[in-house]
Formats: structure tokens, C-alpha cells, sequence
């Protein structure tokens, strides 16, 4: 299938010429095709993509019968990880799927969409000849009148949305760069849709620099490359543009000399350090990697798997950062340079928890093993991008996005804590916090957590579990937000509290004073109070061995189950595969049978 394509540039042309621009998401090419007969998803290639994108499909089906058929929108499918950057290899793997029943599973974990940049046909009528901005115009409405978001959004379960156009280059490369996306594309205003390659579209890409390991020559010419992983050289793939005649020719003639052959290809003795630009890492090659300049003077051992991922997610310059090499966890050896890295990669789970809530933080300014404090207050000289409500009689930091997020983790704040409300008081969720008496007691979590999820199956109650970074489980109810009042969650939590304490009393008890326990489960209910707070999901803990607070699956808790294996890199491998998230892939328990449980207790107790 014929499609319009843009032009790949190095430098941005004229900005006086009439231009708009779009953020560049990296997926599939798609043109969409609906008619009251059907939908039809079909790549650049004229491939039909229906079975592979099913959910695309389903919710087109889905719909009424609206007026603006026949319809056809040129578009991107792409798996969302922020409002402006998408996961290309999630997108790969699904295209390469065929089993119905492994891309629905794909599906729970990584939902499609399909992003709409252009408009070919409305009610039939072929629109490709009218310029660029009447075509923008004309999608927009169409996704007005069919309350379609109005731009890309990952926490949107509707699977088709709107791309919109800026008119200024800078704020939209301030976007890309801070999420770290693709690039841009610049489409002239007068532009038509052509079926070909056009320089009335020109694509800008989001380059990143980083440094490599020439190792050797293979037999197609090309170079092949490599990093340090634990005193192991991996490899990265190859690479050969970039490079001019002469230095070429340098290159060749050194490895020549200094290598083994093997099988035609050519195995240098010490590797060479060099600077490469590239799109970024896909399975264990790098995309589009393009030669910059030698690095002569580097030390090979100093190019490592860890500072090529540092290099691949850069900092953003929307934030001020500093002392980045300061050690944080020392017996893990976890830097502030890493901590900002975890918190860059997984913030598109942390932050839904963290949205429209009062943070409370403890920082630690010169790593754990020194002194820490508090934050509850948002500091005077906060950066105008950090929002603030106020809450209990604080001025709390409320985190919306990943500049404040990123701020907060240059700040050394390793431990975010919320309340079970936002900052309107509403509830959105209620909790139990599991705290045996030691980390060797572990297995009394796990226990009581399976005794809580046979009673919530009773009750028709849903619920989901997460480790507290430390040594304990924490059980939540996600409810409908506002729909509990403090005294009647307070009374449900008491009670199952009790309960709890009842099945086994040798092992549990709800007393406070620790010195009472005597090695025995702590249920506390009470955390759960106005002005209180539990530590987030995905959030740091300040111990030793750099664990994070992290959601399970409830039959993990079934297993052998330890605290320590989740580490921040455990968290950020599971992200690759990530089952759920925080808080939109939760059933919410319904309110009005909670709610009649409620009063039910209220007259068991009385």
C-alpha cells in the first residue's frame, strides 16, 4: 500500500516557513479503514493487522453507527508509555504473535493504540487533496463529536486517539526530549497527502549519543560492537554509516592488524572506544547506531552495559541536576545517577498512584547511612513546575508528571508516602498493613494475605497485594473514589482485623506496643487514618539492600516467597513484562454491597 512518507533530515529547515509539528511515536505505520461492513487495519506493507490488534478492532465494532462513515484515518499503532513516547519493541513482539489466545495476554499487559495524525476520507469523500491544516482541522472535529481523546493518552482505555500539532518547535521538542521519545515530524500547513516519500513531511529524530566498543570486522564490511557487563563483553550489534572515506579506511587497516580471524571475520585484540548516535536499543541491538567520532583516550573497562543504558535515557534539561555520582545505597552500590534512571523507567507506574495525591517524602541528602528527614511541606525554592495543594495544614507537593517526579529524586527523596485520599478527601482505596515481627517471619505475611483473600472471595470484595519494601505485605481494596467516609472503612478494616486475629491468635495480634507482640503478625488497621500515609507502590525504601515496594500477583503469594528479591532492577525487568498496573488495572470493589457489609458489621459489633 501506497502511503505518504516523510523525509529524514539532520537540521531543521526554515523556521519562517509555514510549518506545524507532531511528536513522532514509534509503532506501525497504519492506515484505518471503517465502514458500516467492517474495520480494516492495514500497514504500510498492505498487511490486514485486525488479528493482531483485536482490541482496535473490538471497540470500532463496538460502536454505534456514526454519521462520518465511510472513514478513513492514517495513524500510527503504537503501545503508549507516556503521552508522548511508545514502546516499538512491545509493538514488535506483538506483529510477531499468532496464537489468538498469547496476543490477548499481550493484550492485559500491553494494550494497543491507534494514534490518528491524518484525515484520507470522511462520509466517502476522498480529502487527501486539501491542505494539511483543513485535514487536521476536520480529524479534530470528528473526534470531538465522537468524544475520542483529543490527544495521546497511556491511562485512556479508548484505543483510538487524536495526535495533535503544535505550531512551536520548542514545546514540543521540550516534550519529546523530556519523555525521551522518538522525535518529530514537521509537516507543512499548505501540504497535501501524497502517495509517496515527500519533503513537505520531514521526520527530525531524537537522536542519543553513546559510547561503545569497536570490536572487530565482520564479513559484510560492517563493524561490530560491543560493552563491558561485569568484566563480559556483550555484544550490541554492528554498524558502518557515519563514518567518512578515510577514517574508514583507518579503521579497517587497525583492526586488521590487530585482530584474530575467525570465519571471515575479524576480532580485535583490545577494543576501540567511539562515540555512535543511535535511536535506542531494541533486544540486544542498537537502532539506526551512526559513527561520531573515535574516543581514543577512553579506558575499554569504562564502557559498560550500565553507563550505555544511563546514556540511552538521558537526563531531561527541563531539570537541574546535581552531584549525580553520589552513592545513595552504598553496600549495593545504587548512585543518584541510578536512582533517577529507575525512576525515569518505571515512572509510568508510579505515577498514576502518585497523581492528585499529598506526598509526604523522606530524603536522604547524602545517602541512607547518614542522616534523613521528613518532607512534608513543598520547600520555597521549588522549581515552577512542582504543583502544590494543601492538605492537613501543608502545603504537600502533589506529583503530576516526570519533571517533579525527577526533581524529587534529584532532591535524594528515595521514599514517596501517600494517604488512602486525594487532595480533595476522597478515599480511593482502602488497606491493611501486614507487618510480621522480623524479615525471618515473612511467611506470617503471606499467610494472613491468603486468609484476607479467601475472606474478601466470600465478601465479593476485590483486592490486590504488594510487598512494603521492607518486610511486610500490604492488602488493598481499590474502591469507587469518594464512595467510603473514614468511619465506615475504619469500622470494615477493624472488624477484618479482628477477624483475622481471631483464626489464628497465637501468631497475630492488632496490639500496638511491639514489647506485647511477642513475635507475633502486627495487623494495623490504623495506618488507615486522616492525615496518615503508606508508602507508594514502586517507591524506594532506604534499606540496605535497595528494595522497593512492589505489587504482586496474588498468586505469587501462594509460593516461596522472599522481600528481597525485589530490587529496583528486579522492578525494572518486570516493567518489560508487566502484568498490571497502578490504579486503572484493579476491578474496584462496588460500593453500595461494601457498604451494606458496613452496616451489617456496625450491627454484629453493637
Amino acid at each position: 500500500m501506497k502511503i505518504m512518507l516523510p523525509t529524514r533530515v539532520e537540521s531543521l529547515p526554515d523556521f519562517k516557513q509555514s510549518w506545524n509539528y507532531e511528536v513522532k511515536y514509534d509503532g506501525f505505520r497504519c492506515v484505518l479503514f471503517v465502514k458500516k461492513s467492517g474495520v480494516q487495519l492495514v500497514s504500510r506493507n498492505g498487511h490486514l493487522l485486525n488479528d493482531h490488534f483485536p482490541e482496535i478492532v473490538r471497540f470500532l465494532t463496538e460502536q454505534a453507527d456514526f454519521s462520518h462513515l465511510p472513514l478513513q484515518l492514517d495513524g500510527e499503532l503504537v503501545m503508549l508509555e507516556s503521552g508522548y513516547r511508545a514502546d516499538f519493541s512491545a509493538c514488535q513482539k506483538r506483529g510477531r504473535l499468532k496464537s489468538p489466545v498469547s496476543i490477548q495476554n499481550h493484550i492485559k499487559a500491553f494494550p494497543a493504540t491507534f494514534l490518528a495524525f491524518d484525515l484520507l476520507t470522511l462520509r466517502g469523500k476522498d480529502v487527501r487533496m486539501k491542505q494539511y491544516s483543513e485535514r487536521k482541522e476536520m480529524l479534530q472535529q470528528v473526534f470531538k463529536d465522537l468524544e475520542w481523546p483529543l490527544k495521546p493518552d497511556q491511562d485512556d482505555p479508548i484505543p483510538i486517539q487524536f495526535v495533535p500539532s503544535f505550531s512551536s518547535f520548542e514545546t514540543v521538542w521540550d516534550l519529546v526530549t523530556l519523555h525521551n521519545g522518538e522525535g518529530i515530524i514537521l509537516k507543512k500547513l499548505q501540504s497535501q497527502w501524497v502517495p509517496e516519500r515527500s519533503k513537505t513531511w520531514l521526520k527530525y529524530k531524537n537522536l542519543k549519543v553513546i559510547r561503545v566498543l569497536i570490536t572487530g570486522e565482520k564479513k559484510n564490511g560492517y563493524f561490530s560492537i560491543g560493552v563491558y557487563n561485569d568484566q563480559e563483553l556483550i555484544s550490541l550489534g554492528s554498524f558502518l554509516h557515519g563514518l567518512k572515506n578515510d577514517e574508514r579506511d583507518v579503521l579497517k587497516t587497525i583492526i586488521r592488524k590487530n585482530s584474530t580471524k575467525k570465519n571471515g571475520h575479524y576480532c580485535l585484540v583490545e577494543p576501540l572506544c567511539c562515540e555512535l548516535s543511535c535511536l535506542g536499543l531494541t533486544g540486544n541491538e542498537l537502532r539506526e547506531p551512526r559513527f561520531t567520532k573515535f574516543l581514543l583516550q577512553e579506558d575499554p573497562l569504562a564502557i559498560t552495559h550500565d553507563q550505555l543504558i544511563h546514556d540511552l535515557e538521558p537526563l531531561p534539561r527541563q531539570v537541574t541536576f546535581t552531584n549525580t555520582d553520589k552513592l545513595l545505597i552504598q553496600e549495593v552500590g545504587i548512585t543518584k545517577r541510578d536512582y533517577l534512571y529507575y525512576l525515569q523507567v518505571m515512572s509510568k507506574a508510579i505515577l498514576p498512584m502518585l497523581r492528585n495525591r499529598p506526598l509526604t517524602v523522606i530524603r536522604y541528602p547524602e545517602g541512607i547511612e547518614e542522616a534523613s528527614f521528613y518532607q512534608k511541606n513543598a520547600p520555597a525554592s521549588r522549581p515552577k513546575f512542582v504543583k502544590t495543594a494543601v492538605w492537613e495544614g501543608h502545603q504537600a507537593i502533589v506529583v503530576h508528571d516526570l519533571e517533579t517526579l525527577l526533581w524529587l529524586g534529584n532532591q535524594s527523596a528515595l521514599e514517596f508516602h501517600i494517604p488512602p485520599e486525594d487532595i480533595h478527601g476522597q478515599l480511593h482505596e482502602l488497606f491493611l498493613d501486614l507487618d510480621p515481627p522480623d524479615k525471618m517471619s515473612f511467611d506470617l505475611a503471606l499467610r494472613t494475605a491468603l486468609d484476607v483473600r479467601e475472606i474478601f472471595k466470600r465478601w465479593h470484595l476485590h483486592s490486590f497485594v504488594k510487598t512494603t519494601g521492607r518486610k511486610g505485605l500490604q492488602v488493598f481494596i481499590p474502591i469507587e473514589k469518594g464512595s467510603l467516609s473514614y468511619e465506615e472503612s475504619n469500622r470494615f478494616l477493624s472488624f477484618l482485623a479482628s477477624m483475622l486475629v481471631e483464626m489464628d491468635p497465637y501468631t497475630r495480634t492488632v496490639e500496638r506496643l511491639k514489647k506485647n507482640r511477642h513475635n507475633r503478625l502486627y495487623i494495623d488497621y490504623l495506618q488507615h487514618g486522616r492525615g496518615k500515609t503508606i508508602i507508594a507502590p514502586y517507591s524506594l525504601r532506604a534499606v540496605n539492600e535497595g528494595l522497593v515496594s512492589y505489587p504482586l500477583m496474588w498468586d505469587e503469594v501462594e509460593k516461596d516467597l522472599s522481600p528481597s528479591i525485589f530490587t529496583m532492577k528486579e522492578a525494572m525487568s518486570r516493567e518489560k513484562h508487566r502484568p498490571f498496573h497502578f490504579p486503572n488495572d484493579y476491578k474496584k470493589t462496588n460500593s453500595t454491597n461494601l457498604k451494606i457489609l458496613i452496616t451489617e458489621i456496625k450491627k454484629h459489633v453493637n
